[in-house]
């Protein structure tokens, strides 16, 4: 029902209003002042007086223009707007890529709210909130076209491979304009590629039907879009940045630097943080864990793989959780979706509806609650 769909909508954006209390903001909002004021990307970092000829590859320009215009003309409340938009759409993208594969109304707004209370605590005024906008948009690309019986199921018909590649590629294209994390969107498609490769292997093993895409020459398609898109970001960012397509090894670079893991939270192992801190995101990763081991018949290998994979990066870097969240709920709602129609009769179903109506609501209100008991509602600035 479309009241479900709207107050998961509310429900998510209302797990994003919360105090700014990231102390980049002023960094970003500094950064985009600047590129207004010169009309130009800084190569030099000339907010620093120390070291003003200091190497600036500026890979978020485009995000921090953006956050100062909105600072100029509306303040807080116009860069809450912006959060709050960018937030709700990618939610609303990971169910319509939930959706695709077959999961139900409900089980696939249960699934998102369950995910992204997990990962909220990464809903900051950042970048990065445009690289999981994209990594979302190609989620769903991929999911159209790799689901089984989707139309019979309750889900979207089958998407043409190539569609959802193209759709793919620009959205890693735009992705990397607006932050270099979104190379998540390029790991995707290569795990997804590999899966597709291995999928007739998963057929052969279990002796399960085929899930399309399959085979070695449906893979290549999907190694193309990786290319594809790096290739024209690359073009892209050596038409117009500074530093070029340089900009892209940033992640790499902050990745590998022990600096970083020593002196920001968001690079320490998820396990060295407090367990109240992240309860939801263990309990997550524990459902996740779950549908990875006990339900691989129906589940495409491509799926399987970038859960895995994010899985085991947001243990290692807890800022990751994020990517994590989005990634794995297609998963999980697409496989307890099958379990439910395989163990309920038509029949049960129907008239359980109110209980299973009065839970998702209850669901909707405890979500930005479990937010709120870190995170103080509100647009404002937090007072650290």
């Amino acid at each position: 029902m479309r009241w479900r769909l709207v107050l998961f909508a509310a429900s998510v954006a209302s797990m994003a209003c919360f105090e700014a209390s990231d102390g980049d903001l002023g960094f970003h909002l500094a950064t985009g002042r600047e590129i207004l004021r010169s009309g130009r990307i800084p190569a030099t970092n000339v907010l620093s007086f120390a070291e003003p000829l200091h190497p600036w590859l500026l890979h978020q320009w485009l995000p921090a223009l953006a956050f100062e215009w909105c600072w100029q003309h509306g303040g807080l409340g116009l860069l809450m707007v912006l959060k709050l938009w960018v937030v709700t759409a990618t939610w609303l993208l990971v169910y319509a890529a939930a959706r695709a594969l077959a999961a139900t109304p409900l089980i696939a707004a249960i699934c998102c709210l369950c995910a992204a209370a997990a990962s909220a605590f990464r809903f900051e005024l950042r970048p990065y909130l445009f690289t999981h906008l994209t990594l979302a948009l190609t989620l769903w690309a991929l999911a159209r076209c790799a689901a089984p019986d989707a139309a019979g199921m309750g889900g979207s018909t089958h998407a043409s491979p190539r569609r959802a590649q193209l759709w793919a590629a620009a959205a890693l294209c735009a992705g990397c304009q607006l932050h270099a994390g979104a190379l998540d969107s390029a790991l995707i498609l290569l795990l997804f590629a590999v899966g597709v490769a291995l999928e007739p292997w998963r057929m052969r093993w279990l002796g399960a039907a085929p899930i399309a895409p399959h085979g070695a020459r449906a893979a290549l398609g999907f190694v193309a879009a990786a290319v594809l898109g790096l290739g024209a970001a690359a073009l892209l960012l050596a038409l117009y940045h500074p530093w070029g397509a340089r900009v892209l090894a940033f992640p790499f670079e902050m990745a590998t630097q022990r600096y970083w893991g020593e002196h920001l939270i968001e690079f320490r192992h998820a396990w060295k943080l407090p367990l109240p801190y992240l309860l939801a995101y263990w309990a997550w990763l524990a459902t996740v864990a779950l549908m990875l081991v006990t339900h691989p018949q129906r589940t495409h290998l491509g799926l399987w793989f970038w859960a895995a994979m994010y899985a085991a990066l947001s243990l290692w870097y807890v800022r990751m959780v994020y990517a994590f969240a989005i990634v794995s709920v297609p998963l999980v709602a697409a496989g307890l979706s099958q379990r439910v129609a395989i163990s309920t009769t038509p029949g049960r179903l129907r008239g359980s509806a109110r209980p299973r109506d009065a839970l998702f609501v209850l669901l909707c209100l405890a979500a930005p609650a479990y937010v709120y008991r870190d995170h103080t509602p509100g647009v404002a600035l937090s007072p650290s």
